[in-house]
């Protein structure tokens, strides 16, 4: 049982890091095209 709950938090904590990876590159890749926008206009 104590195994399961660890599997399970790890699990847990990769889902949450993988979403969180996807949205600083979202962010990351907002900025740098704000940019160039700016730098070109």
């Amino acid at each position: 049982m104590l195994l399961f709950s660890i599997i399970y938090s790890l699990l847990n904590f990769k889902i949450i890091l993988q979403k969180f990876v996807h949205l600083c590159s979202e962010l990351w890749y907002n900025l740098q095209s704000s940019f160039i926008i700016h730098s070109i206009g």
